[in-house]
């Protein structure tokens, strides 16, 4: 997302099929815009993430809600649009639910959610509701 805002793409966005609502907003949003558009969507691989065949949008949320996966849009490389304000949950459970992260301790699972908290600080700041 920051490489292609950097490069002043019209509209970047990301989306889930976790929320679909904000996934449809975006695509009609999008199809009104001149020019480059991208849309990142955060797709759960149920077999490689070692998750039950109806987790898929459950995982997706739940990685937008640790904020590890954020929902906005950056327009013109300089307007930033968060799409959920809040982090609510911790890195660590949307870790634990997936197989292919259960060799992480505790402490790399805490350097994972320190990185997740500056990412989120940076993103808070650049939508204009630093705290």
């Amino acid at each position: 997302m920051e490489i292609l805002a950097a490069h002043g793409i019209p509209y970047v966005a990301t989306a889930t099929p976790g929320h679909l609502d904000d996934l449809g907003r975006k695509i009609d949003k999008a199809m009104t815009i001149e020019g480059t558009r991208m849309i990142i969507i955060l797709i759960p691989c149920l077999d490689g993430w070692g998750l039950a065949d109806d987790a898929g949008a459950t995982m997706a949320r739940l990685a937008v809600e640790c904020g590890i996966f954020p929902l906005y849009e950056v327009e013109q490389g300089w307007t930033y649009t968060l799409n959920w304000p809040d982090k609510t949950r911790p890195v660590g459970e949307y870790l634990g639910k997936q197989k292919r992260y259960r060799h992480l301790n505790d402490a790399q699972i805490g350097l994972i959610q320190a990185e997740v908290d500056a990412d989120w600080k940076r993103l808070l700041e650049k939508a204009g509701k630093g705290r």
